[in-house]
């Protein structure tokens, strides 16, 4: 459950980084970062390793 909840903090700081510089790039890699944690989220949640 590490990888999730570092995936979601990575996620917050791009999407916010994003925001404040205007920086297309910066929401893109932080919308990559989200599916990932919310994909292995949905993995571990379903009784999968997650990893």
């Amino acid at each position: 459950m590490k990888h999730v909840y570092f995936r979601i903090a990575m996620t917050l700081l791009w999407v916010v980084v994003g925001v404040i510089s205007m920086n297309p790039l910066f929401l893109i890699v932080g919308a990559v970062f989200g599916w990932s944690a919310y994909d292995l989220w949905k993995k571990t949640k379903d009784g999968g390793e997650g990893r």
